[in-house]
């Protein structure tokens, strides 16, 4: 007996829904201590800062090229499938040697498999139709949940597996997110036969010239720079040296900060089809990540530092969800692949960038710390300077 159409929908959503949480689980399980791990063994924050920032280098190069290739597939399974299977190895890859090469080589090898997050998101894209919001809204909270999910485990016990256990748990998780995808009754996007038809340049182009798309692009950038220095990049490395942070005060900090993330982008996904006043919640979250960060440096106390991630992780869930959800609004839906591939290259400048200045504030200045945070203040202020001047609600 075959499924009703009801029924491979629900499969369809569950299955997929739950390969992002592994996706992303697998991903940053490791990340709230990785950079204070590699600190201890005498890295320098220079060098951290570039093993942050060629993460987002390979994206950078490869989601453009990913968002063509993917135009021209009748399914974005194998993509994801190999995203995954990236994200094994690159897990697997520290386990033999903890030399910066190779935790260099690791998040090169990550950024590979976070560009094929291009194809999770299209899929959900062509698929929304008049609920792209809370689509949008689900897709982001399995990104944050896992992301937090693996921050509880990572906490439980680092102090008892180490680093190295944590990336064998990564490697298991994406193996297992493989096998769910695999199992995924995936939504044709065309038929096999029509591949050659499929690709038309006029549709890339078009979406070159969206001016709203570039906006959005550059903004989430923004926004990137400041979290992957902060939070996710040398609050936990702050916390640790400065703030003599104990390992699982260190998994709380981006822990509480994930869990502020969930939570706003469940309130979006829960609602449908409402009409949202986006400019001014761009600008209250990007004043509201320049205010976390300036008073990162200022916190007495690691608990201090915990509670303020309230205030970062729920700012950064804003532009996160709007601006995936309206990049490409002003396009066609055979124009949303290619957004993708424009707005998730371009955003990766900040991913890239962002950590590469603020290992070298923080080795080169004195008060290095103090430097970088209220410098991540100054770039936050410049993202609701450009929501104000140039973005334009739906």
């Amino acid at each position: 007996m075959m499924m009703g159409e009801g029924k491979v929908g629900a499969k369809r959503n569950s299955l997929f829904y739950v390969s992002i949480l592994l996706f992303w689980f697998a991903q940053y399980i490791y990340m709230p201590f990785l950079n204070p791990f590699m600190s201890g063994i005498g890295i320098t924050a220079t060098v951290i800062g570039a093993i942050g920032g060629v993460y987002g280098v390979t994206q950078l190069v490869l989601r453009i090229p990913l968002s063509i290739g993917a135009s021209l597939v009748s399914s974005h399974k194998p993509i994801i499938i190999g995203g995954l299977f990236a994200v094994v190895v690159s897990c697997l890859l520290p386990v033999f040697s903890h030399s910066w090469i190779a935790f260099f080589m690791m998040r090169a090898l990550a950024g590979v498999s976070s560009s094929t997050w291009i194809s999770y998101t299209s899929y959900q894209l062509e698929c929304a139709g008049d609920t792209i919001n809370s689509r949008m809204g689900l897709v982001m909270a399995c990104y944050m949940g896992g992301i937090s999910l693996s921050q509880i485990l990572g906490t439980a016990i680092y102090d008892i597996v180490g680093i190295n256990g944590l990336f064998y748990i990564g490697a298991l998780a994406a193996a297992l997110g493989a096998i769910l995808i695999v199992l995924t009754p995936f939504r044709p996007r065309f038929e096999k036969k029509e591949n050659k038809k499929q690709f038309d340049w006029s549709l890339w182009v078009g979406a070159i010239k969206n001016k709203h798309l570039w906006m959005c692009s550059i903004i989430m950038s923004i926004g990137w720079w400041a979290m992957f220095s902060s939070s996710w990049g040398f609050t936990g490395v702050f916390a640790s040296e400065k703030l003599g942070a104990t390992s699982v005060q260190v998994g709380l900090i981006a822990f509480v900060c994930q869990m502020a993330s969930v939570f706003i982008s469940l309130v979006f996904g829960r609602l449908k089809g409402r009409k949202l006043p986006e400019r001014a919640l761009l600008i209250c979250a990007f004043v509201l990540l320049g205010i976390y960060c300036v008073l990162s440096p200022h916190c007495p106390g690691a608990t201090y530092l915990i509670i303020l991630q309230l205030v970062g992780g729920a700012a950064i869930s804003v532009p996160n969800v709007l601006l995936f959800a309206n990049a490409g609004r002003e396009l066609s839906s055979a124009q949303q692949i290619f957004s993708m591939g424009i707005f998730q290259s371009v955003y990766s400048i900040g991913i890239t960038v962002g950590p590469i200045v603020s290992g070298l504030i923080v080795d080169a200045a004195a008060g290095g710390f103090t430097i970088m945070f209220y410098s991540l203040g100054i770039v936050s202020a410049i993202g609701a300077a450009m929501v104000f001047f140039f973005y334009k609600s739906r």
